[in-house]
């Protein structure tokens, strides 16, 4: 592993922390990047709240989720675009909702384009369950330091560090033996690359650690490098409960909550360079 100054040094610096792109990540991820699923769940969320023109919204979701009609094409197409798609599907007495409707869904994403600078707006936006996160831990201190650790960040505010020797893949494990590692002087923020004994240069997922007030440092989230049903390589899992309580997945109703690469910033992806992923996030080969 390649170190500067008595520091992992990560994959992609130069790309990302170097070239100054993490002052910008959060507009060149935002809604015109968003996957056909994404969007769906979007409009999704929104029919709920429009019970009258539910099934025009469904209408809308299954031409975008059956075209793969990702967000950069919605955009780019405008209103006119899915209504040309969808009005020959519907009764014409539904001309005007159908108009309606689809406006309503481009000004949905107009909003998110802007709202999404923002990650924590971003949760919300993302899944039913994304905003239910932000009403469990908006006024947390646990929420607090989440939406610190989603902001992008300066290469000197985050140490990378690396365990390649854990014998249980496991979040609760492997934070036992992150806790025996003698501290270096870090930064607010660290990455803990976990590797397991049997496979010591493939990262399995990162550990995400900030600093709370006590200034100990104090496990949010991880990033999981494999792919698990629908969640992409790259996803990412809250291991604390609203009230700091450490566990594997946080989740409501019996449902575990998966983020998406989108919806965290960058730097929570990066690995010590010399270390391969898992699975790499497809996030990572777009933009780099």
């Amino acid at each position: 592993m390649e170190t500067e100054s008595n520091r992992l040094v990560p994959n992609f610096k130069s790309e990302y922390f170097d070239s100054g792109f993490y002052k910008t990540e959060l507009q060149s991820t935002s809604t015109t990047k968003l996957t056909a699923a994404q969007v769906v769940q979007k409009i999704k969320i929104m029919s709920k709240s429009d019970n009258k023109h539910e099934k025009i919204y469904e209408k809308i979701a299954d031409v975008i989720e059956g075209d793969r009609i990702d967000g950069d094409v919605l955009i780019a197409g405008g209103p006119d675009y899915i209504i040309e798609k969808v009005e020959p599907l519907l009764p014409k007495r539904l001309k005007n909702p159908i108009i309606n409707c689809s406006k309503a869904v481009f000004k949905l994403l107009d909003q998110s384009e802007k709202q999404e600078t923002n990650l924590w707006a971003r949760l919300k936006n993302e899944s039913e369950l994304g905003s239910r996160l932000v009403k469990e831990f908006d006024h947390t201190t646990v929420g607090k330091l989440l939406k610190e650790t989603l902001m992008p960040q300066p290469y000197l505010n985050v140490t990378y560090e690396c365990i390649d020797w854990i014998s249980q893949i496991d979040v609760k494990y492997s934070h036992q033996q992150v806790e025996k590692v003698p501290e270096l002087e870090t930064d607010k923020f660290k990455i803990v690359s976990i590797c397991s004994e049997q496979d010591c240069d493939v990262v399995m997922y990162n550990m995400v650690f900030a600093l709370d007030e006590s200034n100990r440092w104090f496990l949010l989230t991880c990033v999981d490098f494999a792919k698990h049903g629908e969640a992409e390589a790259g996803h990412w899992h809250i291991n604390r409960t609203p009230d700091g309580s450490l566990i594997e997945h946080w989740g409501f109703s019996g449902q575990v909550w998966h983020g998406s690469s989108l919806s965290c910033p960058i730097w929570w992806l990066l690995i010590p360079t010399g270390k391969k992923y898992h699975r790499k996030p497809k996030i990572l080969t777009t933009i780099f």
